[in-house]
């Protein structure tokens, strides 16, 4: 049996959430996708993305998301092999 560990990000822009978890990068400006490739770069060893809490999703603001400028964010989970 595979065993996965999870780690979670906070600050995940919103904007970027269809790119992450469905792949789909339209609407997203050049800086924009160009911003998430180098996190994807860097967290590099997840398998897997998915939004902390679908039931009560719930943005908030952050002055600090994973990457990008102030705006609207969301906890996602990145899950990887142990």
């Amino acid at each position: 049996m595979i065993k996965f560990k999870e780690y979670r990000y906070p600050n995940f822009p919103t904007y970027a959430l269809s790119a992450l978890i469905n792949g789909d990068y339209s609407g997203l400006t050049e800086e924009d996708k160009a911003n998430l490739e180098d996190f994807l770069t860097d967290e590099f060893h997840v398998d897997h993305w998915d939004v902390a809490d679908r039931l009560t999703f719930s943005p908030h603001f952050s002055s600090c998301p994973e990457f990008g400028l102030a705006t609207d964010c969301v906890e996602v989970i990145g899950y990887y092999r142990a």
